[in-house]
Protein backbone atom coordinates (compact mmCIF):
# COMPACT_ATOMS: atom_id res chain seq x y z
CA UNK A 1 0.00 0.00 0.00
CA UNK A 2 1.50 3.16 -1.06
CA UNK A 3 2.56 6.17 1.41
CA UNK A 4 -0.47 9.16 0.51
CA UNK A 5 -0.11 11.31 3.16
CA UNK A 6 2.93 13.11 5.51
CA UNK A 7 2.08 14.55 9.06
CA UNK A 8 4.75 17.12 8.07
CA UNK A 9 3.12 18.15 4.68
CA UNK A 10 5.18 20.57 3.19
CA UNK A 11 8.74 20.03 4.58
CA UNK A 12 10.89 19.74 1.91
CA UNK A 13 13.16 17.05 3.34
CA UNK A 14 12.95 15.74 7.27
CA UNK A 15 15.83 15.04 9.30
CA UNK A 16 16.09 11.89 11.18
CA UNK A 17 18.18 10.92 13.53
CA UNK A 18 19.10 7.18 14.17
CA UNK A 19 20.20 6.12 17.16
CA UNK A 20 22.06 2.68 17.45
CA UNK A 21 22.53 3.23 13.90
CA UNK A 22 26.18 0.81 13.72
CA UNK A 23 23.56 -2.27 14.90
CA UNK A 24 22.14 -4.35 11.87
CA UNK A 25 19.17 -2.83 12.09
CA UNK A 26 20.57 0.61 12.16
CA UNK A 27 22.72 -0.12 9.18
CA UNK A 28 20.28 -1.46 7.55
CA UNK A 29 18.10 2.07 7.59
CA UNK A 30 20.83 3.59 7.36
CA UNK A 31 21.57 2.09 3.57
CA UNK A 32 17.66 2.18 2.63
CA UNK A 33 16.32 5.66 3.75
CA UNK A 34 19.04 7.66 2.69
CA UNK A 35 17.20 8.38 -0.48
CA UNK A 36 14.23 10.28 1.41
CA UNK A 37 15.17 11.38 4.15
CA UNK A 38 18.86 13.48 5.42
CA UNK A 39 19.39 10.72 8.05
CA UNK A 40 22.03 11.36 10.80
CA UNK A 41 23.59 8.47 12.60
CA UNK A 42 24.30 8.31 16.66
CA UNK A 43 26.31 5.54 18.31
CA UNK A 44 28.98 4.66 20.67
CA UNK A 45 31.53 4.74 17.90
CA UNK A 46 31.66 6.45 14.24
CA UNK A 47 29.42 5.13 11.56
CA UNK A 48 31.51 5.44 8.40
CA UNK A 49 28.87 4.96 5.90
CA UNK A 50 26.49 7.63 7.48
CA UNK A 51 26.77 10.96 5.80
CA UNK A 52 26.40 12.64 8.89
CA UNK A 53 27.39 10.91 12.95
CA UNK A 54 27.22 11.82 15.84
CA UNK A 55 29.65 9.79 18.76
CA UNK A 56 28.07 9.43 22.55
CA UNK A 57 25.87 7.72 24.87
CA UNK A 58 22.43 7.62 25.20
CA UNK A 59 22.52 8.24 29.08
CA UNK A 60 24.71 11.46 27.96
CA UNK A 61 22.12 14.31 28.10
CA UNK A 62 25.02 16.76 26.48
CA UNK A 63 25.52 14.28 23.57
CA UNK A 64 22.12 13.48 22.65
CA UNK A 65 21.48 17.30 22.48
CA UNK A 66 24.26 17.60 19.89
CA UNK A 67 22.38 14.64 17.78
CA UNK A 68 19.07 15.59 18.40
CA UNK A 69 19.73 19.72 17.09
CA UNK A 70 17.61 20.49 13.93
CA UNK A 71 16.02 17.06 13.90
CA UNK A 72 12.36 16.11 13.06
CA UNK A 73 12.46 12.17 13.95
CA UNK A 74 14.33 10.39 16.36
CA UNK A 75 14.37 6.36 15.21
CA UNK A 76 15.12 4.96 18.71
CA UNK A 77 16.88 1.53 18.08
CA UNK A 78 19.80 1.55 20.68
CA UNK A 79 19.66 -0.87 23.70
CA UNK A 80 20.76 -3.82 24.89
CA UNK A 81 18.64 -6.69 22.62
CA UNK A 82 20.12 -9.87 24.69
CA UNK A 83 16.50 -11.46 25.90
CA UNK A 84 18.97 -13.20 28.39
CA UNK A 85 20.37 -9.75 30.10
CA UNK A 86 19.93 -9.17 33.55
CA UNK A 87 17.93 -6.09 35.17
CA UNK A 88 21.15 -4.42 36.00
CA UNK A 89 22.53 -4.74 32.83
CA UNK A 90 19.60 -3.72 31.29
CA UNK A 91 19.22 0.15 33.28
CA UNK A 92 21.66 1.86 31.86
CA UNK A 93 20.85 1.21 28.13
CA UNK A 94 17.03 0.22 27.87
CA UNK A 95 15.82 2.28 30.97
CA UNK A 96 18.10 5.39 31.62
CA UNK A 97 18.85 5.74 28.24
CA UNK A 98 15.26 5.20 26.39
CA UNK A 99 13.63 7.67 29.08
CA UNK A 100 17.09 10.35 28.35
CA UNK A 101 15.97 9.90 24.51
CA UNK A 102 12.72 11.10 25.15
CA UNK A 103 13.71 13.48 27.63
CA UNK A 104 15.76 15.28 24.70
CA UNK A 105 13.40 15.45 22.23
CA UNK A 106 11.07 17.15 24.89
CA UNK A 107 13.94 19.81 25.01
CA UNK A 108 15.03 20.16 21.44
CA UNK A 109 11.17 20.18 19.44
CA UNK A 110 11.78 17.25 18.59
CA UNK A 111 7.77 16.01 16.73
CA UNK A 112 8.28 12.09 16.58
CA UNK A 113 10.23 9.08 18.29
CA UNK A 114 10.14 6.00 16.59
CA UNK A 115 10.53 3.30 19.38
CA UNK A 116 11.80 -0.19 18.71
CA UNK A 117 9.79 -2.11 21.20
CA UNK A 118 9.55 -5.82 20.90
CA UNK A 119 7.83 -9.06 20.66
CA UNK A 120 9.34 -10.39 23.44
CA UNK A 121 6.97 -7.50 25.43
CA UNK A 122 4.40 -9.74 24.50
CA UNK A 123 5.85 -13.28 24.07
CA UNK A 124 3.63 -14.88 26.40
CA UNK A 125 0.70 -14.24 24.84
CA UNK A 126 2.15 -16.63 22.02
CA UNK A 127 0.54 -19.84 21.55
CA UNK A 128 3.69 -21.95 21.61
CA UNK A 129 4.32 -20.74 25.31
CA UNK A 130 0.15 -21.09 26.72
CA UNK A 131 -1.76 -23.06 24.35
CA UNK A 132 -5.49 -22.42 26.16
CA UNK A 133 -7.94 -20.62 23.98
CA UNK A 134 -7.71 -17.23 26.25
CA UNK A 135 -4.56 -17.24 25.91
CA UNK A 136 -4.67 -17.98 21.88
CA UNK A 137 -6.74 -15.12 20.17
CA UNK A 138 -6.69 -16.10 15.93
CA UNK A 139 -4.53 -12.87 15.72
CA UNK A 140 -2.73 -10.80 18.44
CA UNK A 141 -3.88 -7.44 18.24
CA UNK A 142 -1.20 -4.75 19.46
CA UNK A 143 -3.58 -3.45 22.12
CA UNK A 144 -3.47 -6.73 24.26
CA UNK A 145 -1.87 -6.16 27.37
CA UNK A 146 1.74 -6.80 27.62
CA UNK A 147 3.13 -9.99 28.50
CA UNK A 148 7.08 -10.18 28.51
CA UNK A 149 8.57 -13.09 28.91
CA UNK A 150 12.06 -11.85 29.94
CA UNK A 151 13.84 -8.42 31.59
CA UNK A 152 14.95 -7.29 28.31
CA UNK A 153 10.56 -8.06 27.47
CA UNK A 154 9.83 -6.05 30.96
CA UNK A 155 12.34 -2.66 29.08
CA UNK A 156 10.77 -3.12 26.17
CA UNK A 157 7.17 -2.52 27.84
CA UNK A 158 8.98 -0.08 30.13
CA UNK A 159 9.85 1.80 27.06
CA UNK A 160 6.19 1.55 25.50
CA UNK A 161 4.77 3.42 28.72
CA UNK A 162 7.45 6.16 28.79
CA UNK A 163 6.45 6.75 25.08
CA UNK A 164 3.29 6.75 26.27
CA UNK A 165 3.77 9.43 29.29
CA UNK A 166 5.82 11.83 27.08
CA UNK A 167 3.19 11.91 24.37
CA UNK A 168 0.62 12.51 26.39
CA UNK A 169 2.16 14.62 28.92
CA UNK A 170 4.50 16.92 26.35
CA UNK A 171 2.96 16.00 23.27
CA UNK A 172 6.02 14.11 21.38
CA UNK A 173 4.30 11.94 19.07
CA UNK A 174 5.62 8.43 18.95
CA UNK A 175 5.15 5.00 17.06
CA UNK A 176 5.78 1.65 19.09
CA UNK A 177 7.02 -0.87 16.62
CA UNK A 178 6.45 -4.18 18.20
CA UNK A 179 9.90 -5.50 16.16
CA UNK A 180 8.86 -9.31 15.26
CA UNK A 181 12.36 -11.45 13.87
CA UNK A 182 14.26 -9.06 11.82
CA UNK A 183 15.93 -10.51 8.97
CA UNK A 184 18.37 -7.21 7.75
CA UNK A 185 19.63 -9.59 5.02
CA UNK A 186 19.56 -8.70 0.97
CA UNK A 187 18.61 -12.17 0.66
CA UNK A 188 15.68 -13.27 2.93
CA UNK A 189 16.21 -16.35 4.96
CA UNK A 190 13.99 -17.41 7.74
CA UNK A 191 15.03 -19.52 10.27
CA UNK A 192 13.66 -23.43 10.93
CA UNK A 193 12.10 -21.84 14.04
CA UNK A 194 8.42 -22.26 14.35
CA UNK A 195 8.58 -18.16 15.59
CA UNK A 196 10.69 -17.51 12.78
CA UNK A 197 7.78 -18.31 10.63
CA UNK A 198 5.19 -16.70 12.50
CA UNK A 199 7.15 -13.16 13.46
CA UNK A 200 9.87 -12.78 10.83
CA UNK A 201 9.91 -9.09 9.40
CA UNK A 202 11.96 -9.19 5.85
CA UNK A 203 14.37 -6.18 5.27
CA UNK A 204 11.95 -4.26 2.64
CA UNK A 205 9.22 -4.40 5.71
CA UNK A 206 11.18 -3.30 7.96
CA UNK A 207 12.74 -0.73 6.23
CA UNK A 208 8.93 0.45 4.82
CA UNK A 209 7.43 -0.21 8.17
CA UNK A 210 9.97 2.52 9.88
CA UNK A 211 9.47 4.96 6.78
CA UNK A 212 5.99 4.74 7.16
CA UNK A 213 6.19 5.51 10.89
CA UNK A 214 7.79 8.44 10.19
CA UNK A 215 5.29 9.69 7.67
CA UNK A 216 1.99 8.67 9.15
CA UNK A 217 -0.84 10.78 10.44
CA UNK A 218 -1.21 9.86 14.08
CA UNK A 219 -1.37 11.89 17.17
CA UNK A 220 -0.25 11.01 20.99
CA UNK A 221 1.72 7.23 21.34
CA UNK A 222 0.29 4.15 18.88
CA UNK A 223 1.54 0.68 19.50
CA UNK A 224 1.65 -1.23 16.51
CA UNK A 225 2.88 -4.99 15.30
CA UNK A 226 6.06 -5.13 13.36
CA UNK A 227 5.97 -8.52 11.09
CA UNK A 228 5.71 -9.39 7.62
CA UNK A 229 2.57 -11.44 6.11
CA UNK A 230 3.00 -14.58 7.36
CA UNK A 231 0.58 -17.02 6.88
CA UNK A 232 1.59 -18.43 10.24
CA UNK A 233 1.50 -14.98 12.15
CA UNK A 234 -0.49 -15.00 15.17
CA UNK A 235 -0.02 -11.01 14.93
CA UNK A 236 -3.22 -9.22 13.49
CA UNK A 237 -1.81 -6.23 10.92
CA UNK A 238 -5.14 -4.37 10.21
CA UNK A 239 -4.40 -1.79 13.01
CA UNK A 240 -0.78 -1.49 11.70
CA UNK A 241 -1.84 -0.41 8.02
CA UNK A 242 -4.62 1.62 9.17
CA UNK A 243 -2.56 3.64 11.19
CA UNK A 244 0.62 3.81 9.13
CA UNK A 245 -0.43 3.25 5.81
CA UNK A 246 1.52 0.64 4.46
CA UNK A 247 0.62 -2.79 4.29
CA UNK A 248 3.38 -5.87 4.75
CA UNK A 249 4.18 -7.68 1.26
CA UNK A 250 6.34 -10.40 2.30
CA UNK A 251 5.68 -13.97 3.93
CA UNK A 252 7.95 -15.96 5.17
CA UNK A 253 6.28 -18.93 3.66
CA UNK A 254 8.24 -18.14 0.46
CA UNK A 255 11.23 -18.62 1.82
CA UNK A 256 10.31 -21.05 4.16
CA UNK A 257 9.66 -23.95 1.44
CA UNK A 258 13.04 -22.43 -0.97
CA UNK A 259 14.87 -24.08 1.46
CA UNK A 260 12.60 -26.80 3.59
CA UNK A 261 10.88 -28.71 0.20
CA UNK A 262 9.65 -31.50 2.56
CA UNK A 263 7.44 -29.16 4.90
CA UNK A 264 3.71 -28.72 3.52
CA UNK A 265 2.25 -25.36 3.43
CA UNK A 266 -0.04 -24.66 5.76
CA UNK A 267 -4.01 -23.59 6.59
CA UNK A 268 -6.20 -24.05 4.02
CA UNK A 269 -6.78 -26.81 5.67
CA UNK A 270 -7.48 -30.24 3.84
CA UNK A 271 -10.73 -30.25 1.81
CA UNK A 272 -11.78 -33.53 2.13
CA UNK A 273 -15.13 -33.94 3.51
CA UNK A 274 -14.33 -36.14 6.37
CA UNK A 275 -17.25 -35.71 8.69
CA UNK A 276 -19.28 -37.01 6.24
CA UNK A 277 -16.78 -39.73 5.23
CA UNK A 278 -16.27 -40.88 8.59
CA UNK A 279 -20.39 -40.92 9.20
CA UNK A 280 -20.32 -43.27 6.08
CA UNK A 281 -17.97 -45.69 7.71
CA UNK A 282 -19.84 -48.72 9.06
CA UNK A 283 -17.83 -51.52 10.30
CA UNK A 284 -19.33 -55.37 10.65
CA UNK A 285 -19.09 -57.56 12.88
CA UNK A 286 -15.92 -58.25 15.07
CA UNK A 287 -14.32 -55.30 12.84
CA UNK A 288 -13.01 -52.17 13.54
CA UNK A 289 -11.41 -49.11 11.79
CA UNK A 290 -8.64 -47.35 13.06
CA UNK A 291 -7.96 -43.40 11.40
CA UNK A 292 -4.67 -41.29 12.22
CA UNK A 293 -5.36 -38.06 12.74
CA UNK A 294 -1.75 -36.62 13.31
CA UNK A 295 0.71 -36.33 15.70
CA UNK A 296 -0.23 -39.25 18.06
CA UNK A 297 -3.95 -38.72 17.42
CA UNK A 298 -5.92 -41.56 16.35
CA UNK A 299 -9.76 -42.02 15.78
CA UNK A 300 -11.31 -45.77 16.10
CA UNK A 301 -14.52 -47.01 14.79
CA UNK A 302 -16.07 -49.81 16.12
CA UNK A 303 -19.56 -51.34 15.67
CA UNK A 304 -21.39 -48.99 17.81
CA UNK A 305 -18.97 -46.75 19.53
CA UNK A 306 -16.78 -44.01 18.32
CA UNK A 307 -13.53 -42.81 20.29
CA UNK A 308 -10.72 -40.74 19.95
CA UNK A 309 -7.43 -40.26 21.80
CA UNK A 310 -5.84 -37.35 21.64
CA UNK A 311 -7.21 -35.51 18.44
CA UNK A 312 -4.80 -32.47 17.37
CA UNK A 313 -6.67 -30.46 15.12
CA UNK A 314 -5.79 -26.67 15.98
CA UNK A 315 -4.30 -24.81 13.17
CA UNK A 316 -1.07 -24.29 15.36
CA UNK A 317 1.23 -21.72 14.40
CA UNK A 318 4.06 -24.42 14.97
CA UNK A 319 2.12 -26.98 12.83
CA UNK A 320 3.96 -28.30 8.98
CA UNK A 321 1.28 -30.00 8.08
CA UNK A 322 -2.46 -28.54 8.55
CA UNK A 323 -5.40 -30.19 10.75
CA UNK A 324 -6.80 -33.18 9.00
CA UNK A 325 -10.70 -32.03 9.61
CA UNK A 326 -12.35 -29.77 11.61
CA UNK A 327 -12.63 -30.43 15.49
CA UNK A 328 -16.77 -29.65 14.92
CA UNK A 329 -16.61 -32.07 12.33
CA UNK A 330 -15.36 -34.74 13.73
CA UNK A 331 -18.05 -37.64 15.20
CA UNK A 332 -16.92 -38.64 18.55
CA UNK A 333 -18.67 -40.77 21.01
CA UNK A 334 -15.80 -40.65 23.35
CA UNK A 335 -12.85 -38.32 23.44
CA UNK A 336 -9.64 -40.19 25.86
CA UNK A 337 -6.43 -37.73 26.43
CA UNK A 338 -2.81 -38.98 27.44
CA UNK A 339 -1.75 -35.82 29.70
CA UNK A 340 -1.79 -32.13 29.02
CA UNK A 341 0.89 -31.14 26.51
CA UNK A 342 -1.43 -29.16 24.01
CA UNK A 343 -0.67 -31.26 21.03
CA UNK A 344 -2.48 -34.02 23.48
CA UNK A 345 -4.67 -32.29 24.89
CA UNK A 346 -5.97 -29.87 22.16
CA UNK A 347 -7.87 -27.05 24.30
CA UNK A 348 -9.28 -25.52 21.61
CA UNK A 349 -10.30 -28.66 19.58
CA UNK A 350 -12.01 -30.02 22.58
CA UNK A 351 -13.78 -26.87 23.31
CA UNK A 352 -15.21 -27.16 19.72
CA UNK A 353 -16.09 -30.38 20.14
CA UNK A 354 -17.71 -30.40 23.44
CA UNK A 355 -19.88 -27.42 22.34
CA UNK A 356 -20.67 -29.27 19.10
CA UNK A 357 -21.52 -32.77 20.47
CA UNK A 358 -23.22 -32.59 24.09
CA UNK A 359 -23.40 -36.34 23.97
CA UNK A 360 -19.39 -36.60 24.13
CA UNK A 361 -17.82 -37.97 26.73
CA UNK A 362 -13.81 -37.09 28.30
CA UNK A 363 -11.11 -39.10 30.37
CA UNK A 364 -7.83 -38.75 31.04
CA UNK A 365 -5.90 -38.68 34.39
CA UNK A 366 -6.25 -36.05 36.72
CA UNK A 367 -4.36 -33.24 35.38
CA UNK A 368 -6.04 -34.00 32.45
CA UNK A 369 -9.63 -33.40 34.19
CA UNK A 370 -8.66 -29.92 35.48
CA UNK A 371 -7.53 -29.05 32.49
CA UNK A 372 -10.92 -29.55 31.16
CA UNK A 373 -13.07 -28.40 33.64
CA UNK A 374 -11.12 -25.22 32.85
CA UNK A 375 -13.06 -25.26 29.45
CA UNK A 376 -16.11 -25.66 30.78
CA UNK A 377 -16.86 -28.74 30.09
CA UNK A 378 -19.72 -30.45 32.93
CA UNK A 379 -17.97 -32.75 35.92
CA UNK A 380 -20.85 -35.15 34.72
CA UNK A 381 -19.20 -35.52 31.15
CA UNK A 382 -15.39 -36.29 32.66
CA UNK A 383 -14.24 -39.57 33.75
CA UNK A 384 -10.70 -39.84 35.58
CA UNK A 385 -8.70 -42.86 34.71
CA UNK A 386 -5.70 -44.00 36.51
CA UNK A 387 -3.44 -46.38 35.67
CA UNK A 388 -4.70 -49.78 35.91
CA UNK A 389 -8.46 -48.74 35.53
CA UNK A 390 -10.93 -50.12 32.92
CA UNK A 391 -13.42 -48.22 31.83
CA UNK A 392 -16.46 -49.14 29.67
CA UNK A 393 -17.50 -47.33 26.61
CA UNK A 394 -20.04 -48.24 24.22
CA UNK A 395 -18.47 -52.04 23.24
CA UNK A 396 -15.37 -50.84 24.07
CA UNK A 397 -12.81 -51.11 27.39
CA UNK A 398 -10.26 -48.48 27.88
CA UNK A 399 -7.95 -49.48 30.32
CA UNK A 400 -5.34 -47.11 31.14
CA UNK A 401 -1.25 -47.75 31.60
CA UNK A 402 1.55 -45.95 33.42
CA UNK A 403 3.96 -44.07 31.24
CA UNK A 404 6.84 -42.42 32.23
CA UNK A 405 6.90 -38.93 29.99
CA UNK A 406 8.31 -35.69 31.82
CA UNK A 407 8.28 -34.11 35.08
CA UNK A 408 5.70 -31.69 34.02
CA UNK A 409 3.48 -35.04 33.08
CA UNK A 410 3.67 -37.15 36.20
CA UNK A 411 0.42 -38.69 35.35
CA UNK A 412 0.83 -39.26 31.96
CA UNK A 413 -0.45 -42.19 30.67
CA UNK A 414 -1.51 -44.91 27.57
CA UNK A 415 -4.20 -46.80 26.90
CA UNK A 416 -5.29 -50.14 25.53
CA UNK A 417 -8.74 -49.85 23.96
CA UNK A 418 -10.02 -53.60 23.62
CA UNK A 419 -13.37 -54.13 20.88
CA UNK A 420 -14.30 -57.82 19.67
CA UNK A 421 -12.07 -56.75 16.41
CA UNK A 422 -8.55 -56.68 18.81
CA UNK A 423 -6.89 -54.66 21.63
CA UNK A 424 -4.90 -51.24 20.68
CA UNK A 425 -2.14 -50.15 22.77
CA UNK A 426 -1.67 -46.70 22.51
CA UNK A 427 1.52 -45.52 24.53
CA UNK A 428 0.84 -41.73 24.70
CA UNK A 429 4.55 -39.95 24.86
CA UNK A 430 6.43 -42.23 27.48
CA UNK A 431 10.30 -42.94 27.53
CA UNK A 432 11.51 -46.62 27.43
CA UNK A 433 10.17 -48.07 30.83
CA UNK A 434 9.67 -51.08 32.82
CA UNK A 435 5.77 -49.81 33.44
CA UNK A 436 4.91 -49.92 29.82
CA UNK A 437 5.22 -54.12 30.58
CA UNK A 438 1.96 -53.31 32.08
CA UNK A 439 0.20 -53.81 28.58
CA UNK A 440 1.45 -57.63 28.64
CA UNK A 441 -1.51 -58.83 29.81
CA UNK A 442 -3.44 -57.02 27.83
CA UNK A 443 -1.88 -59.30 25.23
CA UNK A 444 -2.27 -55.75 22.69
CA UNK A 445 -2.28 -56.76 18.76
CA UNK A 446 -1.63 -53.17 17.89
CA UNK A 447 1.42 -51.19 19.01
CA UNK A 448 0.79 -47.05 18.54
CA UNK A 449 4.34 -45.90 20.08
CA UNK A 450 6.07 -42.36 19.70
CA UNK A 451 9.49 -42.34 17.71
CA UNK A 452 10.57 -38.67 17.81
CA UNK A 453 13.20 -39.59 20.46
CA UNK A 454 12.49 -35.81 22.03
CA UNK A 455 11.47 -34.51 24.98
CA UNK A 456 10.47 -37.47 26.67
CA UNK A 457 9.68 -39.48 24.63
CA UNK A 458 11.61 -42.61 22.88
CA UNK A 459 13.94 -42.93 20.32
CA UNK A 460 13.34 -44.62 17.22
CA UNK A 461 15.72 -47.72 18.38
CA UNK A 462 13.92 -47.61 21.56
CA UNK A 463 10.00 -47.95 20.35
CA UNK A 464 11.20 -51.10 17.68
CA UNK A 465 12.53 -52.85 21.58
CA UNK A 466 9.37 -51.95 22.97
CA UNK A 467 7.83 -53.38 20.07
CA UNK A 468 10.04 -57.10 20.64
CA UNK A 469 9.20 -56.66 24.30
CA UNK A 470 5.50 -56.91 23.95
CA UNK A 471 5.86 -59.18 21.07
CA UNK A 472 3.04 -56.94 19.05
CA UNK A 473 2.04 -58.27 15.78
CA UNK A 474 1.57 -54.61 14.08
CA UNK A 475 3.07 -51.32 15.38
CA UNK A 476 2.80 -48.44 14.08
CA UNK A 477 4.82 -45.35 14.69
CA UNK A 478 3.55 -41.98 15.79
CA UNK A 479 4.75 -38.85 16.96
CA UNK A 480 6.61 -37.41 14.23
CA UNK A 481 5.83 -35.14 10.78
CA UNK A 482 3.74 -32.94 12.75
CA UNK A 483 5.46 -30.49 15.00
CA UNK A 484 8.85 -31.58 13.45
CA UNK A 485 10.41 -33.14 10.35
CA UNK A 486 10.62 -36.42 10.10
CA UNK A 487 14.06 -37.00 9.03
CA UNK A 488 15.59 -40.30 9.00
CA UNK A 489 13.15 -41.63 12.12
CA UNK A 490 10.96 -43.65 10.03
CA UNK A 491 13.42 -45.25 8.45
CA UNK A 492 15.31 -46.09 11.67
CA UNK A 493 12.43 -47.61 13.15
CA UNK A 494 11.39 -49.91 10.58
CA UNK A 495 15.35 -50.77 10.38
CA UNK A 496 15.53 -51.15 14.21
CA UNK A 497 12.26 -53.15 14.30
CA UNK A 498 13.56 -55.77 11.73
CA UNK A 499 16.07 -56.65 13.56
CA UNK A 500 15.27 -56.97 17.40
CA UNK A 501 11.45 -57.92 16.55
CA UNK A 502 11.55 -59.27 12.87
CA UNK A 503 8.01 -60.99 12.76
CA UNK A 504 6.33 -57.29 13.50
CA UNK A 505 4.39 -55.72 10.71
CA UNK A 506 5.46 -52.11 10.39
CA UNK A 507 2.20 -50.38 9.32
CA UNK A 508 2.93 -46.20 8.23
CA UNK A 509 0.17 -44.63 8.93
CA UNK A 510 0.09 -40.73 7.48
CA UNK A 511 -2.81 -38.00 8.41
CA UNK A 512 -5.81 -39.71 6.82
CA UNK A 513 -4.83 -43.14 6.68
CA UNK A 514 -7.75 -45.44 7.60
CA UNK A 515 -6.84 -49.19 8.46
CA UNK A 516 -9.43 -52.29 9.36
CA UNK A 517 -8.95 -53.91 12.18
CA UNK A 518 -7.63 -56.74 12.84
CA UNK A 519 -6.18 -57.11 9.06
CA UNK A 520 -4.52 -53.55 9.10
CA UNK A 521 -5.13 -53.95 5.65
CA UNK A 522 -5.55 -50.28 4.51
CA UNK A 523 -2.63 -49.21 6.05
CA UNK A 524 0.73 -48.76 4.38
CA UNK A 525 3.05 -51.27 5.22
CA UNK A 526 6.84 -51.83 5.08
Amino acid sequence: MPLTYCWLMGTARLQVLVTGAAGRVGSALLASLADRFTLRAFDTKPVPFAAESVVGNITDPLALDRAMTGVDVVIHLAANASKDATFAELAAPNVEGTTAVFEAARRNGVRRVIFASSNRSVELHSPLRNPWPDAWPVELAATAPPRPDSPYGVSKVFGEAVAGYFADVHGVSSVCLRLGSVDTRETPTVADKPRAWALWLSRRDLVELCAAAVLADVTGSVVVNACSANSRRWWELGRTTALLGYEPQDNSELFLHAGHRSLVPPPPPYRIPWGARLGRLAPLAGQAFLLALGQSGFWLRTAHTTLAVDPFLTVWPDRLVPPLLDAAELPVDYVVVTHTHRDHLDAPALATIAQARPATRFAGPPTVIERLRELGIDAFRLTTLLPGDACRMGDLTVTAVAARHRPTTPDAQGYVLTCSAGRVYHTGDTELDACLMAAVGLAPDVLLVPINGRKGNMTAEQAAQLTANLAVPTVVPMHYGVLQPAGDLVERFVAATARVAPTARVALMEPGSIAQLPLLSDARRR
